[in-house]
């Protein structure tokens, strides 16, 4: 792992909370040979960062086929961050597995040597410190993250939760709000900023949800949101921005920010 104050956090030479947001995009695919064929189509496309998002893998609870997709992947994503997420039905995702198994399928990821984050989710699991040091023991990173598909929290909650995950040893803090009204995406978009800017050495991934949320999308490199979603395809999220549209809007914004024209690393 790679955690320094001033570049944030490096993962195969790219850096996490410096400059323009990497765009992630989600694979959503249900068999083995849809997922990988996916992830060849997206890495071929330049995508830097990959969304396993295993609670659609029709074989997700079975962990001997789970590891051996996932070292498959990893042949294609050499060069390309993998991020494994098993999203819960309460958070947005598809699926609700045991505790156990869903315990054992992040320790499959956490061991594979394919995946460069795994994402826990902060308030679903019954003690998450010790859930990120167990993965930390394997030598990788952890992704915390919040998802709320009905309302935003008040920033002060927001703050309080995204400082709770820090000092649980997260490497990265993401949170996910769904806006009723732009009051919201001020809200959000001021604890991202504040957390960059006290925290610089964790990247925080921050959006709001929806049509009304796209702004947050597109706005990282200015109030420090580190990763922005986009879709290829299929999204896995509401208010996702297809990504070639995405790169094109957020080297945009890097150019009138900076006055440089975008190099396409992202």
């Amino acid at each position: 792992m790679d955690k320094t104050k001033e570049t944030g956090l490096t993962i195969k030479g790219m850096t996490l909370g410096q400059g323009m947001p990497i765009i992630c995009v989600p694979v959503v695919e249900q068999k083995k040979e849809q997922i990988l064929s996916e992830v060849n189509r997206l890495v071929s496309a330049g995508v830097k960062m990959i969304e396993f998002r295993a609670d659609y893998y029709e074989d997700v609870g079975d962990l001997k086929r789970l590891g051996s997709l996932l070292r498959e992947m990893g042949q294609y994503t050499e060069n390309t961050i993998l991020l494994f997420t098993l999203q819960s039905i309460s958070q947005g995702g598809r699926i609700e597995l045991p505790s156990r198994v869903l315990h054992d399928a992040l320790m499959v990821a956490a061991d594979c040597r394919a995946v460069d984050l795994v994402d826990v989710e902060f308030c679903e699991v019954e003690n998450p410190k010790a859930l990120i040091q167990e993965i930390h023991s394997y030598g990788n990173r952890v992704l915390t993250s919040q998802h709320d598909y009905m309302k935003t929290q008040k920033s002060n909650v927001m703050w309080e939760l995204v400082n709770k995950m820090r000092q649980s040893g997260a490497d990265v803090v993401k949170i996910a709000y769904t806006p009723d009204e732009a009051q919201d995406l001020l809200d959000l978009l001021s604890v991202t900023v504040r957390f960059h800017k006290e925290h610089p050495s964790i990247p925080i991934i921050s959006m709001a949800m929806g049509n009304l949320g796209e702004l947050t999308r597109i706005s990282g490199e200015i109030f420090g949101s580190a990763v922005t979603f986009g879709k290829s395809g299929k999204s896995s999220a509401p208010g996702q921005i297809e990504y070639d549209r995405l790169k094109a809007v957020i080297s945009d914004v890097h150019h009138s920010i900076t006055g440089e024209e975008n190099t396409g690393f992202h």
